[in-house]
């Protein structure tokens, strides 16, 4: 936290938000309870900056994806895998991307980014 102080809240959330959904999985929750439990009242501003650093960090897989093509998804994800979630984007199109964005924590979601693109 002593290193995320001079960002401030709002800023703080976005980037950790960001990376969290771009590069490597950061934890946001803590820091998210943490800084509402500091200010309350900006409860709001934390949640939309946390969705749109974490809108805006989705792109990166989502573009190194469409810009590497399927052969380097598959050379990535590994053929079996990648044939089994390609199957079930053809099969269930945007549901395919919408469910495994709702699933808990932990739940690989980058690879379903990664395949979209």
């Amino acid at each position: 936290m002593a290193a995320l102080a001079p960002l401030g809240g709002v800023w703080a959330i976005f980037i950790i938000a960001f990376i969290d959904s771009s590069i490597f999985g950061i934890p946001i929750d803590p820091v998210f309870v943490y800084y509402v439990a500091v200010e309350p009242r900006r409860v709001i501003l934390y949640a939309v900056m946390a969705s749109l650093g974490s809108a805006l960090g989705s792109t990166v897989p989502y573009l190194i994806g469409y810009k590497g093509g399927e052969e380097l998804v598959a050379k990535k994800l590994g053929p079996q895998r990648f044939a089994h979630m390609h199957d079930l984007s053809e099969k269930y199109g945007d549901l395919a991307l919408i469910i495994p964005a709702l699933m808990p924590l932990g739940f690989p979601f980058k690879p379903f980014v990664f395949l979209a693109g």
